[in-house]
């Protein structure tokens, strides 16, 4: 029997337990336990929005839902619970110092304030409480290595199962939130928009909102007429694909766009004013702010250096972001 997990749009989590070898109908049943049924959700594992509808798909998906695997449960909006990322951070904020007390540490030089003190081994390196803290915070709560590229899984480094199953619960939150039909109401219901028009309703709060921006909904300010944006000016996906263009540093009749998605990842990253190509923070694809091809792809293409002009900003839109609902 595998273990597994529902997060529901209310904020609750139902544990239930699966057959090893089961099938779609052997899953709808466990849902249905634990929802009454099917209708109105979507189910989500791994950044995947599970097939109900077609067993061949199905099939294919499901070995994705392993041993204390959990299942994000998505209410539909066509015209959610979970709370905020920003509550999520307080409280692993919080917890953070007590679950560092209960690793084991080494007397060793830490490898960040050279300090000798009790240090944790991180991977190929050891590190002090204090300067793990401000490190694991000013990498989102991701653990990677100091010196080489490895990232390291929570339960590598934790102890506690609680602690670590908020660090993994909000791993897979923020994988979600990614998806530009997926967004949390300011109530903490996680919703999904299955017509990708801004104005939507949250069936837990009745809140009319911004799909995308998430503010409170506003007819004077606000238009619904437009798909991805409520048009109001300062729209979340609308202004990351949208740029200014500022002036090179070294080179003023080069003008660069003052932001960009990563063609790779869609996270979006600021101009730094010294070259044109820029390292994306999150999946560390390099791409040319201008043209959006990798360094080595931009200079073979176009010619041309760092700070040359290859040719005219390439304008992003929509389709670089991606969607759970792919129908």
């Amino acid at each position: 029997m595998l273990n597994i997990t529902f997060q529901n749009f209310a904020g609750k989590s139902i544990p239930t337990m699966i057959k090893d070898d089961f099938d779609l109908a052997e899953f709808k049943k466990v849902v249905t336990a634990a929802f009454e049924s099917t209708n109105g959700y979507r189910f989500v594992v791994d950044g995947t929005q599970l097939d109900l509808e077609h067993e061949d798909q199905f099939n294919e998906q499901k070995s994705k839902i392993t041993d204390d695997k959990t299942i994000f449960v998505l209410a539909r909006l066509r015209g959610g619970g979970f709370l905020d990322i920003a509550t999520f951070i307080d409280i692993i904020y919080a917890d953070l110092p007590n679950e560092l007390k209960k690793i084991k540490k080494t007397q060793y030089q830490c490898s960040i304030c050279y300090l000798n003190n009790k240090c944790i081994k991180l991977c190929c390196s050891m590190i002090c409480e204090e300067c793990f803290t401000t490190y694991f915070k000013s990498k989102n709560l991701q653990i990677k290595c100091l010196i080489c590229p490895a990232i390291i899984a929570p339960k590598d480094i934790f102890v506690t199962h609680e602690f670590i199953a908020s660090l993994r619960s909000y791993e897979e939150l923020q994988n979600l939130l990614k998806h530009i039909d997926c967004q949390v109401c300011t109530c903490g219901a996680l919703v999904i928009n299955e017509t990708m028009y801004p104005k939507q309703r949250c069936l837990k709060c009745s809140r009319d909102f911004c799909f995308f921006c998430n503010k409170n909904w506003n007819d004077e300010t606000m238009r619904h007429s437009t798909k991805y944006t409520c048009s109001s000016g300062n729209c979340y996906y609308e202004t990351m694909i949208n740029f200014n263009l500022v002036k090179f540093a070294y080179s003023p009749d080069l003008k660069i766009p003052n932001r960009r998605c990563c063609p790779q990842c869609s996270t979006p990253g600021g101009y730094d004013e010294k070259c044109k190509y820029h390292t994306c923070n999150t999946c560390n694809h390099k791409f040319c702010f201008c043209c959006l091809l990798t360094e080595p792809e931009c200079t073979s293409k176009y010619g041309g250096t760092y700070s040359t002009k290859c040719i005219e900003p390439i304008k992003q839109d929509y389709t670089i972001f991606p969607r759970l609902n792919k129908t």
